[in-house]
This record gives structure tokens, C-alpha cells and sequence, in this order.
């Protein structure tokens, strides 16, 4: 019987995954403004109007009484059947979509 070496090939690997990674620093605040509602001024027929904006509602609404005040075009024969629905669940009948 014959002694042969065998050769062997050693691979060295080094995995990186971001989840081996750690980052330890800071983040420093200067100031904090607090702001509890955003209000925007926007012009409206040449009026302006003091919108509260959300950005994450689905429709925005006015009353009546501002929507006449604003003398916005408005067809009463026009009739939706859409309904709205406030995050506290209270339901809104609009006039026009």
C-alpha cells in the first residue's frame, strides 16, 4: 500500500452581515419645538383660509358655512353617495365630493 499526502486546501472566509454589525454613537438635540397642530394659510378665491393639514387623513373636508363663504360652484341636483368615516368612527354625510 502506498502513503500518498493528500492535499488539503484551506479557504479562510470572512462573512460580513449587517446584522453582525454594531454602531454605537450619540444624537444631541439643541432645541425641541413643540407644535400641536400644523396650520397652513391657503388662498381660496382670493381669500385666505387657515387649513389644519394632516397628512395622513384621506379627505378633507370644510363646512357649509365656509364653502359658501368662499362662493365655490356648487350643483344641488348632484347628489353622492359617499360616505365619510372619522377615525372615532362618526359618520359624515358630505354635500359634494
Amino acid at each position: 500500500m502506498s502513503k500518498q499526502k493528500e492535499k488539503v486546501n484551506a479557504i479562510q472566509y470572512d462573512h460580513y452581515d449587517s446584522e453582525d454589525a454594531l454602531f454605537i454613537g450619540t444624537v444631541s438635540v439643541d432645541s425641541i419645538q413643540q407644535c400641536k397642530e400644523w396650520k397652513e394659510s391657503i388662498s381660496i378665491n382670493k381669500q385666505s383660509v387657515v387649513f389644519k393639514l394632516d397628512t395622513g387623513a384621506q379627505a378633507n373636508i370644510i363646512s357649509e358655512k365656509l364653502f359658501r363663504k368662499l362662493s365655490l360652484p356648487y350643483n344641488r341636483t348632484e347628489k353622492t353617495k359617499i360616505k365619510l368615516v372619522t377615525y372615532d368612527r362618526h359618520k359624515i354625510s358630505p354635500i359634494i365630493t
